[in-house]
């Protein structure tokens, strides 16, 4: 039950707007400390309605709960649609093995302009995905940004990654303070 605990809140974590668990708890029905115990995994030994719920809350498919406890990993009802609605243009979260805030920002509004794959030395690959404001068209999008503004844009991102890293830390230590 920790692995599914862990999972559920990664999602909440990484919904924009992030929810609050005072908000995800107020949504489902239940308390606050019920919903800490759920993302700790200690809320029950089987899955109870409440889980269901948070899950189905978070987005999640209804099968999702038992393939993350079975080892795998959830799949947003949202994501579950459009694959079944066109499996040529959308990402199997299976197969890409994806983090969901990441299929979650590749899926929403705005127009997808472009990807770049950037090099970070011999070992790993930046995968950078562009997306436009909704409503614009991918012309329109790239009508208003110069090559030197996207490059500009792209060179500020590379100087900012350690200190977002660093953020990102210090929230995770924060929150986990405020968690225990």
């Amino acid at each position: 039950m920790a692995r599914l605990g862990a999972a559920l809140k990664a999602t909440r974590l990484a919904r924009r707007p992030k929810p609050t668990q005072v908000e995800a708890a107020d949504a489902i029905d239940v308390s606050r400390a019920n919903l800490q115990s759920i993302e700790r995994g200690t809320a029950s030994s089987k899955v109870t309605p409440a889980i269901r719920a948070y899950a189905r809350y978070l987005g999640w498919t209804p099968e999702s709960v038992d393939r993350v406890l079975a080892g795998g990993d959830p799949e947003l009802a949202r994501a579950a649609e459009a694959q079944e609605a066109d499996p040529e243009q959308r990402i199997s979260m299976d197969a890409a093995r994806l983090p969901l805030r990441v299929v979650d920002a590749i899926e929403s509004d705005g127009a997808l302009v472009d990807t770049a794959l950037i090099p970070l030395g011999d070992d790993a690959t930046m995968v950078l995905v562009v997306k436009g404001r909704p409503g614009a068209t991918v012309d329109e999008i790239r009508a208003s940004a110069t090559t030197e503004e996207i490059l500009a844009a792209l060179e500020a991102y590379r100087r900012s990654r350690p200190h977002l890293r660093e953020l990102s830390t210090d929230q995770e230590q924060s929150q986990a303070a405020n968690d225990a």
